[in-house]
C-alpha cells in the first residue's frame, strides 16, 4: 500500500505564521496566540511557546475525519526546547474532564505516552516509550499506532524504531470521538507544548514497519505527498533511458519561428 492510502491529513507547517493548510484535506488549523515558525525538518516548522499558550486547533464542528475510532496511526518530526517538569501535547482530541479520545505528548519525565479511550471511559490503553526525548534542539521522528484488538495495542517508535512498552491486550473496543477540537500542540488548552512541530500526518490504519521506515526515509524525512522517485545507478552514477541514432544520443527540442 501506498503512504498516502488511509491518509486522514497532512500538515505540512511551511507557512511563515496564522493558520496552517491541510495539503491532504480540508482540516486547516487555526493558529491561536501566534504560533511562528522556524527552521523545520523539511523547510519550516511550527514554533510553539508553552508560556504563550500557543496552539493549532479545528472545532469538532469544522473537522472532517479527526474523530478516528478504530486503527490510527499519528507521525511528525519535533524538538523539544525546554524541559519544564509538565506535560508537553503533541497532538490530541482529548476530553480533559473524563479522559476520553487520544492523546499523544512528551511527559514530565520526557517520555513519549500515547492514550486512548474507549465511549464508556472504562476501557483505556496506553504506551510509554523507554527512551527520553532531551532538550537538545535536534529532530526526531516520533510515530503512534493504535490498533482496536490484539496484543500491543498503542505503539510508539522513535526515529522509526520501536521503543514502547507493550500495552496489554483486553477485549476489542474503539476510541471515543469527541466534540472537542483537534489540536497539535496543546491537550484542549492545557499542557501546551515547547519546541517545534513538522511534517505531521495522521491515518485511519495502522503504520507498518516498512511504511514507518519510508517516512524516516534514512534520517531525511519525507514531505507530502509522501512519495519518492527510484533512480537507477551504474557505477555510483544515475542512469536514465536515453534514445539514440547511429550511436548518437536525440532528444525533441520544441522550436518557435525554427530556432529551437
Amino acid at each position: 500500500m501506498a503512504l498516502i492510502d488511509n491518509l486522514v491529513s497532512y500538515w505540512k507547517m511551511d507557512e511563515v505564521s496564522g493558520n496552517r493548510a491541510d495539503s491532504h484535506a480540508s482540516n486547516t488549523l487555526t493558529d491561536t496566540n501566534t504560533v511562528a515558525s522556524a527552521t523545520g525538518k523539511i523547510d519550516l516548522g511550527a514554533d510553539f511557546e508553552k508560556t504563550n499558550s500557543e496552539v493549532l486547533t479545528i472545532t469538532d464542528a469544522s473537522q472532517t475525519g479527526l474523530d478516528i475510532t478504530g486503527a490510527f496511526s499519528f507521525n511528525c518530526w519535533l524538538t523539544l526546547e525546554s524541559s519544564t517538569g509538565s506535560n508537553n501535547t503533541i497532538v490530541s482530541k482529548y476530553t480533559v474532564a473524563n479522559g476520553k479520545g487520544y492523546e499523544i505528548y512528551i511527559g514530565t519525565a520526557n517520555w513519549i505516552q500515547g492514550n486512548f479511550t474507549a465511549a464508556d471511559g472504562s476501557s483505556s490503553t496506553g504506551a510509554t516509550n523507554n527512551s527520553v526525548i532531551p532538550d537538545d534542539g535536534t529532530f526526531r521522528m516520533v510515530t503512534v499506532t493504535f490498533t482496536p484488538s490484539g496484543s500491543d495495542r498503542v505503539k510508539i517508535y522513535l526515529n522509526a524504531a520501536v521503543q514502547s512498552i507493550p500495552s496489554p491486550t483486553d477485549s476489542a473496543w474503539d476510541i471515543a470521538a469527541t466534540a472537542d477540537p483537534f489540536c497539535i500542540g496543546s491537550r484542549n488548552g492545557s499542557a501546551f507544548y515547547d519546541g517545534i512541530i513538522d511534517e505531521c500526518g495522521i491515518w485511519d490504519k495502522v503504520l507498518t514497519q516498512s511504511e514507518i521506515d519510508q517516512l524516516y526515509n534514512g534520517g531525511a524525512g519525507l514531505a507530502y505527498p509522501l512519495t519518492t522517485t527510484a533512480i537507477k545507478t551504474l557505477g555510483g552514477l544515475a542512469i536514465g533511458s536515453v534514445k539514440t541514432v547511429g550511436g548518437l544520443a536525440i532528444a525533441s527540442v520544441k522550436t518557435i519561428g525554427g530556432l529551437a
